[in-house]
């Protein structure tokens, strides 16, 4: 049955800039998210995508930690797909961020399976 639910994750999602750049590397960010009915649910923010049209929606909890939220009734595992993708990046961006403020140079580099690496130097 469809309904909106909210997806544990191993990935705090604690930065709201960091997270609202991921977003936006991965496609169009928005404030609302879909049900397989078409019932719109508010959220912080969202990215929706051509494959995953109704979209992940990011709401922030008391505790300042941002818990994703989606629909995946009858889309398979694209839903489950696209958070990895955001996980990523999130992950991605944040090692880069904290690098950087501690007198890093960075460098991220996209292998050929798609992992990335992110090098961190100092001259």
């Amino acid at each position: 049955m469809s309904h909106i639910t909210h997806i544990e994750t191993k990935i705090q999602f604690k930065d709201g800039q960091i997270l609202r750049q991921a977003l936006q590397s991965l496609g169009e960010v928005g404030t609302v998210i879909k049900d397989y009915y078409g019932k719109v649910q508010a959220v912080n923010m969202s990215l929706h995508t051509p494959e995953f049209q109704r979209g992940i929606g990011f709401k922030k909890q008391a505790s300042g930690e941002f818990t994703a939220m989606m629909d995946e009734y009858g889309c398979g595992n694209r839903g489950s797909s696209l958070l990895n993708q955001i996980s990523q990046k999130y992950i991605q961006l944040y090692a880069t961020k904290a690098a950087q403020r501690q007198g890093f140079h960075t460098q991220a580099q996209v292998k050929e399976d798609g992992h990335v690496k992110v090098l961190a130097r100092r001259y």
